[in-house]
């Protein structure tokens, strides 16, 4: 679970890349420069971690340990 700011645009764009889904926001929760930003909170659903990893690799087959 990761928790950041609205207004940190790239690393939400990166978690979701990384198929995390927005699951709670609060309202104007942090203040930063006299502005008021929410809180928004990002997860991985289980179903879609399990189905990530079925469609990668396991490093095991390729000799990496």
């Amino acid at each position: 679970m990761l928790t950041t700011w609205s207004g940190n645009e790239r690393m939400i764009r990166a978690a979701r890349r990384a198929s995390y889904r927005e699951c709670g926001r609060v309202p104007e929760a942090r203040l930063w420069d006299g502005k008021r930003w929410d809180s928004v909170r990002l997860a991985v659903l289980r179903q879609d971690w399990e189905a990530l990893q079925a469609s990668r690799p396991n490093a095991w087959q390729f000799g990496v340990t």
